[in-house]
Formats: C-alpha cells, sequence, structure tokens
C-alpha cells in the first residue's frame, strides 16, 4: 500500500510514461517514450532487440488517472 499511495503521488502523466519505460529498460527491453501529444495512446514502445523489428514489440498505454478519460 505505501508504494502504491507514493507511486500514485508522484508519478502522474508524463512522469509515469518515463517510469514505465524504465522498468521495462530493467526487465532487459529496450524502451523509449513517445511523444507527448498525438501520440495515438501508444506512451512507451518496448523491444527486445537493438533495431526493434523482432516480435514482440510492446505498445504500452499509461494511466494515472483513476476517472475516465475521453480520446
Amino acid at each position: 500500500d505505501y508504494i502504491a499511495r507514493k507511486l500514485r503521488l508522484h508519478f502522474k502523466g508524463f512522469a509515469a510514461e518515463a517510469l514505465i519505460a524504465d522498468l521495462f529498460c530493467a526487465m532487459g527491453y529496450k524502451a523509449h517514450v513517445t511523444r507527448r501529444y498525438r501520440d495515438d495512446g501508444v506512451d512507451v514502445i518496448a523491444h527486445r532487440d537493438e533495431l526493434g523489428i523482432e516480435p514482440p514489440i510492446l505498445k504500452i498505454q499509461v494511466k494515472t488517472n483513476e476517472a475516465n478519460i475521453g480520446a
């Protein structure tokens, strides 16, 4: 509960995207945050190979709001 509270408090919006990219890097993926606006819902892209062309290629959407948000 303590960790979840700290994450909700300190990692909102773009900071959460960077955190998720860093977590995937720690798990051995090459990961990067996409552009901040008009990203078509993809916030982080992660892959195992150097070029990012071999599956799996993960397209991650990061949400920090508890309420529904529009497109």
